[in-house]
């Protein structure tokens, strides 16, 4: 039988912990795309960001006629706090488009199974991404405070995500920022971005050349990605070094599972200080 040169990759990469040009790698297998295959994967990502936007605006318009609120969706995007309708629609909208992308990827590369090709799995070890998470909320909070005093407002975006939402609706919120928001991210900035970004740069090099630098630089880009695509200005580097953590997780694991955790513990600590400072001022 012979194998068809389509799924052979041209400058395969190194198994699971291979040591090459003095580097030991991760289970770069993630990264075992070819160039080609990562260039699909880095346009999926680009377009399903895109379509997920175009979705959540559609849906933001739609939702807005059907509770009274039509013509008044602008308005309320620079609002400080926003309605639980405005904020789900939004995210529901983003996720669809994310999520697109990641399942389009995987079909048009014939990459195999999903969990296996954005590394879906779970070890007991993974449940150390907890820690992870909130000891980064917690650093890169104090690292702010100490730039820019106690007086900057860090909890604005979550205030403007949370605040709509009262009595029993507060577990919605925490079903999307807590569960959600982690689960989709993941899969897309980690399992879709990082693989095609780190296959786009290792598949063009000779063996075993500057693998670490593409590494690295794998790391800070898809962190940067995951800072910008949250839109806040002043919150940036902090969540582009939160994502670079997130992508080394995945690296160093070879699965999202352990990021899932750090991502879920990260938000959690930042609703829990939304909340905790809503009850003190009332």
């Amino acid at each position: 039988m012979i194998p068809s040169p389509q799924r052979t990759p041209r400058n395969p990469v190194p198994g699971p912990g291979v040591e090459s040009g003095g580097v030991l790698l991760a289970p770069t297998r993630l990264l075992a795309l070819t160039p080609s295959q990562g260039a699909v994967w880095f346009w999926c990502a680009f377009g399903g960001f895109l379509a997920g936007t175009l979705v959540a605006q559609v849906l933001l318009q739609v939702v807005a006629q059907l509770t009274g609120h039509g013509g008044q969706v602008n308005r309320i995007a620079s609002e400080a706090v926003w309605p639980a309708w405005y904020v789900t629609s939004s995210l529901v909208g983003l996720w669809m488009g994310m999520l697109g992308g990641c399942l389009v990827a995987v079909r048009l590369t014939r990459t195999g199974p999903w969990r296996t090709a954005f590394g879906v799995a779970f070890k007991p070890v993974d449940l150390v991404g907890l820690l992870i998470g909130v000891a980064a909320q917690y650093g890169i909070t104090a690292a702010y405070l100490s730039l820019l005093g106690n007086s900057t407002n860090l909890n604005g975006p979550s205030n403007r995500l949370t605040g709509g939402f009262t009595g029993s609706a507060v577990w919605i919120v925490v079903a999307l920022t807590v569960v959600g928001s982690p689960v989709v991210e993941e899969l897309f900035f980690r399992g879709l971005l990082v693989r095609s970004l780190g296959s786009l740069s290792l598949g063009r090099l000779p063996k075993g050349r500057l693998i670490g630098v593409c590494i690295a630089g794998t790391v800070l880009l898809d962190g940067l990605a995951f800072g910008a695509a949250h839109g806040e200005a002043l919150q940036l580097v902090g969540l582009a070094v939160f994502g670079a953590i997130l992508a080394g997780c995945y690296l160093a694991t070879g699965r999202i599972t352990m990021g899932l955790f750090a991502h879920i513990g990260f938000n959690a600590v930042a609703l829990a200080s939304v909340v905790e400072t809503t009850l003190r001022w009332h």
